[in-house]
């Protein structure tokens, strides 16, 4: 598994409470096939209401088919957990989100800020509470991309 560094804090924000777990670890994408790990640091806020807020850095994915990949930070608010998945899930595509993304050196350059597509999604499974760590799964496409760019991000901690 991997090891990575987590920082929880407690903090007040317009007077709701929440608590935030901070990870370092390694991000996994597919897009045509699946390219070696990424180390990112990603932040999973819990809200009073019982919703998350997951904030995913910017990073680069270098030599992929397509060429060099810059793929925008982005926050995703709002994800309320699913009895039936056994995790926090929520269609994000809808909320008019966007990210740049560029794509250089390869076969389909492109940059620019996009909007997700309907469809796009995230999944996040906290380990005992977040304090053990976090499995989060974004599957996400822009305009009319030919397929879907799965980021899997999975860090446990070590105690």
């Amino acid at each position: 598994m991997l090891v990575a560094l987590i920082g929880m804090t407690a903090c007040s924000d317009d007077k709701e409470y929440t608590q935030e777990w901070t990870y370092t670890g390694n991000n996994t994408v597919t897009v045509d096939k699946e390219y070696p790990p990424v180390n990112i640091t990603c932040k999973v806020t819990l809200r009073e209401n019982g919703t998350i807020e997951v904030e995913m850095p910017e990073y680069q994915l270098l030599n992929t088919t397509i060429g060099n990949l810059t793929i925008g930070a982005v926050t995703i608010k709002n994800i309320a957990y699913d009895a039936q998945k056994g995790s926090y899930y929520r269609v994000f595509g809808k909320d008019d989100l966007q990210m740049h993304y560029k794509s250089e050196g390869g076969r389909a350059p492109m940059e620019g800020d996009y909007t997700f597509n309907e469809d796009s999604d995230i999944d996040v499974k906290l380990i005992e509470n977040g304090s053990k760590g976090a499995t989060i799964v974004m599957t996400y496409s822009f305009g009319k991309m030919p397929f879907k760019i799965i980021s899997k991000f999975e860090v446990e901690v070590n105690k």
